[in-house]
Parts: C-alpha cells; structure tokens; sequence
C-alpha cells in the first residue's frame, strides 16, 4: 500500500550481469531477499532520500510517497 509511502523495487546482478537471486537488499528499516529471477521490493518506506544496500554495494534513492522506485543493483 503505498498511500503510507513509497517503495523500491528492481533487480540484483552479479559481476557478469547475470541475475542474482538470494541476495539481501535492505533499506530502512527494511529488508529482503532477491527471488529467484533477481527480483525485489521494499515497502512501505518513507519518502526521502534512503541508502540502499546489498553487501558492499549502496546506492543513495530518492523515494516518493505513493510512488515506486526502479533500482537494478549491481555486485562487485
């Protein structure tokens, strides 16, 4: 339900590209894991600029209340 804020879904890939699946993604208070296409979302977060992070790797979003982020993530 993003009438309480907004979200953040995309995709994680490993170092070759490939999808990755398994991976943690966390933002907020937030955390998931990637489903077996490399997948995620997380929601609901509140609007503002959030830090997401999987492993080493964080990327600094802008979230929108009632609006969906795309974000493909990338594993070094």
């Amino acid at each position: 339900d993003l009438s309480l804020g907004g979200a953040i879904s995309g995709v994680v890939r490993d170092p070759q590209g490939r999808l990755a699946r398994g991976i943690e993604v966390t933002a907020a208070e937030c955390s998931v894991k990637s489903d077996r296409k490399g997948r995620f979302r997380l929601s609901p977060l509140a609007p503002g600029r959030i830090e997401v992070v999987t492993g080493p790797v964080r990327e600094t979003v802008t979230v929108d209340a009632g609006r969906e982020t795309h974000l493909e993530l990338r594993l070094r």
